[in-house]
C-alpha cells in the first residue's frame, strides 16, 4: 500500500493529536493544549487515501557543545498506526526529514528513543543522558549551610531572570538545549501543568539570580509513610553555593516528604558533596543525535582552543550520500574545519561520529568496538583532544 509523504497543514492537526494520543497513550486532556501550539510547518505526515497513518515532528531548536549553540532539529512525536507499523513508512518518513533539516540549515538532530534499532539503521547514535536519580532527603540534611538567600519565584513576573540563569549554565554544559524562540513557553506549561509545583532561586548579594529549582509534589506509594514525595523539574545553579542552598531548601521538606528525585547526567556532581552512596538510579533514557551535514556541524560547534589537531577521515553514511567520503578534519583556535579530500587513514561511520562529537564517549572506546578503524594512537590522542568536554546531558525531553 503506497502511502504519500508531505508537511501537514491545520486540517491536519486533529488528525495528528489523535494519533500520537495512541501511539504514546496521551490523556484527553492535553488535546486543547497540542491544538493551541500547534505549528503544521513542524509537521510531516504519511497519508493513505487522505488518512493521516503517520507523523513526525522537526522542532526548529540548538543545542549547546564546546560554548556555541549547534542549529539542530528535534526530532519528536514519531507516530505510527498500529496497522502500518513495520511497514517502512517511518523510515520513509524520517529520510525526508533528514533533507528538510539539511535545507534548513539543521546541522544535527536529536531524538529520545523508543527504541534504539530504526534510529541506528538510518544514522542516529547514542549521543548523552538524561538520568533520573532518586535520593533520601535526609543525605542533603547536612550539607554547609551557604551565605545564599532562597526567595520563592513568580514566574510571570521573573522570567526574564531565570531564563538568564539558564542561558549562563547552558553555554558551559554540552548538550543542553538553547532555548529560544518559543521554547521557553514549552518549559513553562510543562512547569505550570501540575498542582502542587514551586520555583525558587538562589540569590547573590546584589540580588541577582544564580540558581533555581523547580519541583512539584507527587503522591507517594500507598505504603510510604509520607505525605507526598519531591520531583525535581529542573535545577540550574551557576555556583556550587547556589546550588548548596537549593538542595538545601529541599531537604527541609524531609519532616513529611522521604525522598527526592532529579534528571541530571551521567556523572553527578552531588555525590561528590553527600556522605554516602545513596543516590539511585530510576531511569536512564539516553537521546541519539546524528549529523545532518558533517562539514557543517563539524564548523558549528566549539572546540578546546589548546586543541591543534589534524586527521585524515574515510566516512560512511549510507543514508545521506553528502555526508560520504574522505574529509580532513582540522581543528585549532577553537574552530574546527572539514574538508573533502585526504588520505581517509581513519575509517568510521557518521552513526559513530555522533557520541565522538558530543563528547559521550572516547575516541578509545569506539575503536575497541571497531567503530573507529585503523586509528593509530596518535589519531585517537589527537581525536580526544578535538571533541574533550564535559559529559553531554540535557533537562528538556521532547
Amino acid at each position: 500500500m503506497t502511502s504519500d509523504l508531505r508537511p501537514l497543514s491545520v486540517d491536519d492537526a486533529e488528525a495528528a493529536f489523535a494519533l500520537r494520543a495512541q501511539a504514546f497513550n496521551i490523556p484527553a486532556g492535553d488535546r486543547d493544549r497540542y491544538l493551541t501550539r500547534f505549528r503544521p510547518d513542524h509537521h510531516l505526515g504519511a497519508f493513505v487515501d487522505d488518512r493521516l497513518i503517520a507523523s513526525l515532528a522537526v522542532l526548529p531548536l540548538g543545542q549547546w557543545f564546546g560554548g556555541r549553540s549547534v542549529p539542530m532539529g528535534g526530532l519528536a512525536s514519531v507516530a505510527v498506526a498500529p496497522e502500518h507499523r513495520s511497514t517502512g513508512v517511518a523510515s520513509r518518513l524520517m529520510r525526508l526529514a533528514l533533507s528538510l533539516m539539511r535545507d534548513r540549515g539543521q546541522v544535527i538532530s536529536t531524538l529520545y528513543p523508543a527504541t534504539n534499532v530504526p534510529y541506528r539503521r538510518l544514522g542516529w547514535e547514542l549521543a548523552g543522558a538524561r538520568v533520573r536519580r532518586r535520593l533520601p532527603l535526609r543525605t542533603l540534611a547536612d550539607l554547609p549551610r551557604p551565605a545564599v538567600q532562597v526567595v520563592a519565584v513568580d514566574l510571570d513576573a521573573d522570567l526574564d531572570r531565570v531564563q538568564g540563569v539558564y542561558d549562563r549554565v547552558a553555554t558551559m554544559t554540552d548538550g543542553f538545549i538553547d532555548r529560544t524562540g518559543d521554547r521557553w513557553q514549552t518549559i513553562l506549561d510543562h512547569l505550570t501543568r501540575h498542582d502542587h509545583t514551586y520555583v525558587y532561586a538562589a540569590l547573590e548579594d546584589d540580588g541577582e539570580l544564580d540558581g533555581y529549582v523547580a519541583y512539584r509534589h507527587e503522591e507517594p506509594p500507598p505504603d510510604a509513610d509520607e505525605f507526598y514525595r519531591l520531583r525535581v523539574i529542573e535545577l540550574v545553579a551557576g555556583r556550587g553555593a547556589a546550588a548548596t542552598a537549593l538542595w538545601r531548601l529541599l531537604a527541609a521538606n524531609r519532616g513529611v516528604s522521604a525522598t527526592v528525585s532529579w534528571y541530571g547526567g551521567l556523572h553527578e556532581p552531588l555525590s561528590f558533596v553527600v556522605d554516602e552512596q545513596d543516590a539511585r538510579i530510576e531511569d536512564d533514557w539516553h537521546w541519539m543525535t546524528r549529523l545532518v551535514d558533517v562539514a557543517g556541524a563539524v564548523a558549528a560547534r566549539g572546540y578546546p582552543t589548546d586543541a591543534d589537531v589534524t586527521v585524515q577521515l574515510a566516512l560512511v553514511d549510507e543514508v545521506a550520500p553528502w555526508n560520504g567520503g574522505r574529509w580532513v578534519l582540522d581543528v585549532r583556535d577553537g574552530k574546527g574545519v572539514l574538508t573533502p579530500g585526504g588520505a581517509g587513514t581513519v575509517r568510521t561511520t557518521v552513526g559513530a561520529l555522533a557520541p565522538l562529537y558530543t563528547g559521550l564517549t572516547s575516541p578509545w572506546a569506539l575503536a575497541r568496538v571497531g567503530l573507529l578503524e585503523a586509528a593509530t594512537g596518535d589519531d585517537l590522542r589527537a581525536l580526544g583532544r578535538a571533541f574533550a568536554g564535559p559529559s553531554p546531558w540535557m533537562l528538556d525531553f521532547f
